[in-house]
């Protein structure tokens, strides 16, 4: 598996969600569904950055990691 997010854009994958993870968690329970969609996004951002590939990026041709080996 190629590395297509690489740099400030994997900095602020992880940073971002991160934060959308711990405000997942300080949602009330009126807005449960909004503590999920905040968790999942998170979740994902936070793997995308750890393992430095994003399939959507890979399907929209974007590469963050171009003349980096």
């Amino acid at each position: 598996m190629k590395h297509n997010v690489c740099g400030i854009e994997r900095t602020l994958r992880f940073v971002v969600g991160i934060v959308l993870l711990l405000a997942g968690t300080f949602v009330t329970y009126e807005t449960a569904w909004l503590a999920g969609v905040l968790l999942v996004v998170g979740v994902v951002l936070v793997a995308t950055a750890t393992i430095r590939f994003c399939p959507m990026s890979l399907i929209l041709g974007i590469n963050t990691c171009e003349g980096k080996k």
